[in-house]
């Protein structure tokens, strides 16, 4: 990318650009057009990133403030532009989030992780077919609760004396290291906190049937077990072992002693309230609040964990939710879809344009900044369609489906680091794998998902 378009300079011309085009008409006198001019400097910061991304979202906050005040420059209504706003940042699924956050380092500190996955692992015998299916279920499971990243990460840590077993002209080598960063991806479609995509879809849909973290978990689990089928059966046939028989595992001495058993206890404990809110009443981002209070009240999380925890994801999910509610409040959302989709065109149409899209940003940018980008533009859509679940979610699930690049998320480029997959091996594998899935959730939410 030539380094002119990475300038941050360019970046913070952006909104001045559009101003500076738009004074001399009584156009920029609307909320919308301003926000148009928002909505230039969120696209240029979070594909080209001049500046880090967090920056980017909070210099979004600024100017959802200031931009949108009814004045410039801004006597604005202080009292209700920035609650409206900056309370993105303390909304439900923030909470989540943050809960989950907790609990992963919780398992990063204790061992807790490494115990479990070897747990997962060990049924997996020598037989080169259940051992992929393992990998892909440990990453799976894992990315469901901790970060794609840090499950990505902590596996290939746990495997790496195995890669070693394996020799260099082995395919079944490649198909290992394909299969942790790709499984970690699509587990994290499984749960509200899995990835920042699901956190903002969620919550676009409260009232959904989908909106609970039991109503995500009935539609995100089987998607991330057909996922994995698809990708078995892809990894089998692209990258074919050259034994029957495979002696990986290493015996582990880990023990579950009393602190990783408590930290068990704990963490079924509050899945099992997240799975069960509808009987006793408590919502998923208050449940959320039991282990943060319990890790940090015993001390398994300290102030130094909590510094090291990544608020940057926090704050690209509430820059999204703004943008999305600056958008929808402004009327940009609606202008954008009367411009670029004609009126008349068929759900089916709408789903698969947007579905497309979200899928083809999110190959080349973060799945986080892309969601943030099109979810607000699908909630328009959707809403005036009639179809607004559907269409969230297909964008939500295309956006996790992008992985055909090195670049394409942080796990990939994690397995790529690793030198022993090259990045023809993750573009037909990743390209294949997303066309796939994108084509059936296409068909599910077009034809199925309405039910």
């Amino acid at each position: 990318m030539p380094i002119f378009l990475r300038s941050p300079l360019l970046l913070l011309m952006a909104p001045f650009g559009v101003y500076f085009l738009f004074r001399n008409l009584a156009l920029w006198q609307e909320p919308h057009a301003r926000m148009g001019g928002i909505l230039v400097f969120a696209l240029m910061g979070w594909m080209l990133e001049p500046i880090p991304v967090t920056a980017t979202s909070l210099c979004l906050f600024l100017g959802l403030i200031l931009g949108l005040s009814e004045h410039s420059p801004f006597p604005l209504e202080h009292a209700v532009l920035s609650r409206e706003f900056l309370g993105c940042l303390s909304l439900p699924v923030i909470w989540l989030f943050l809960g989950g956050f907790f609990l992963a380092a919780a398992m990063q500190k204790t061992g807790l992780d490494r115990y479990l996955a070897y747990r997962i692992m060990k049924p997996c015998g020598k037989s080169p077919g259940r051992l992929l299916f393992g990998v892909m279920l440990l990453c799976a499971v894992f990315s469901m609760f901790l970060s794609n990243t840090a499950t990505t990460a902590m596996a290939l840590a746990m495997l790496a004396p195995v890669f070693l077993k394996l020799e260099n002209g082995d395919p079944f080598r490649k198909a290992l290291l394909l299969a942790i960063p790709f499984a970690a991806n699509i587990g994290g479609l499984g749960t509200p906190i899995g990835t920042p995509p699901n956190a903002i879809a969620l919550s676009m849909i409260p009232d959904s049937r989908f909106g609970s973290f039991v109503g995500w978990m009935s539609l995100g689990v089987p998607a991330v077990f057909f996922g994995l089928v698809i990708l078995w059966f892809l990894l089998r046939f692209c990258f074919p072992p050259t034994k029957d028989a495979y002696d990986l595992l290493e015996v582990q001495k880990d023990r579950l002693n009393r602190p990783r058993l408590q930290l068990l206890f704990l963490c079924l404990m509050t899945v099992a309230l997240w799975l069960s809110s509808p009987l006793h009443g408590l919502p998923s981002h208050v449940v959320a609040l039991i282990p943060m209070a319990f890790l940090t009240a015993t001390r398994v999380i300290t102030e130094k964990e909590i510094r090291t925890m990544s608020w940057d994801i926090l704050f690209l999910v509430a820059g999204g939710i703004a943008l999305g509610h600056g958008m929808d409040h402004t009327g940009l959302a609606a202008h954008l879809m009367d411009s670029l989709l004609p009126q008349d065109l068929p759900f089916v149409a709408l789903l698969g344009a947007l579905a497309i899209l979200a899928w083809l940003f999110s190959n080349f940018m973060s799945h986080t900044a892309a969601s943030n980008l099109l979810l607000p533009l699908a909630l328009v859509v959707g809403t005036e369609s009639g179809q607004r679940d559907p269409i969230i979610l297909a964008v939500c699930f295309a956006c996790s489906l992008a992985m055909m690049l090195p670049i394409s998320t942080p796990p990939n480029a994690l397995a790529y680091a690793s030198g022993q997959i090259s990045s023809q091996d993750i573009f037909k594998t990743g390209a294949v794998f997303g066309l796939i899935c994108l084509g059936f959730t296409l068909l599910f939410f077009a034809f199925g998902g309405q039910v």
